[in-house]
């Protein structure tokens, strides 16, 4: 992601951190998000820069989204009211784990999780999750020039199907984009 200060924030997934670098190379910091009991970063991990330039990094393991200031400073953005992991087998009933998130420029989060609780999730300023009545299997979520996309996938013996939609203001399909076939039966990532 790259940030107002046309910084770009890596997040590494299989180091936990956020890695800043200016758009010369230069390396400016390392923040580390794997302190204490916050667990690693997992699938199309998705993050956002709020309106107070802090970026949001989900942080599946734990059902944990971060919030991360420019100063190295890491606070829980979201966290789940029971306690559990998402990495355990079987999974904590009721856990909420995001592994994929959008942050709109008015400082809106949708997110996805990959739990029993699974879907696309609205997160408000209070930190409270709401399950928005859209399913959202294996894909990715987006934001861009005011609106948020998702890429959705479902895949099954009989074929693999993608569907990449425009949400309207409501959090509802405003618009399918494309629907048709690929190849891959795991998750998907884009752009715009």
């Amino acid at each position: 992601n790259l940030d107002q200060k046309q910084v770009f924030w890596i997040v590494d997934c299989s180091g936990t951190r956020v890695i800043r670098v200016s758009l010369n190379g230069d390396f400016l910091s390392q923040i580390p998000l794997n302190s204490g009991s916050n667990g690693w970063i997992w699938n199309d991990h998705g993050a956002g820069f709020l309106p107070d330039g802090r970026l949001l990094v989900p942080v599946w393991a734990v059902g944990k989204i971060l919030a991360v200031k420019e100063n190295g400073v890491v606070t829980d953005y979201y966290k789940n009211n029971i306690s559990g992991l998402c990495n355990t087998n079987p999974r904590t009933a009721n856990l909420i784990c995001p592994s994929g998130l959008a942050v709109s420029d008015g400082g809106d989060v949708l997110f996805k999780s990959d739990s029993d609780r699974g879907g696309l999730y609205r997160l408000d300023t209070q930190g409270n999750a709401t399950l928005l009545p859209i399913a959202l299997n294996n894909g990715s979520i987006r934001y861009h020039a005011g609106a948020f996309y998702i890429a959705n996938s479902n895949y099954s013996q009989s074929g693999t199907s993608i569907q990449i939609s425009k949400l309207n203001s409501s959090f509802t399909i405003q618009q399918v984009i494309f629907s048709g076939s690929y190849q891959n039966n795991y998750g998907i990532s884009f752009d715009l």
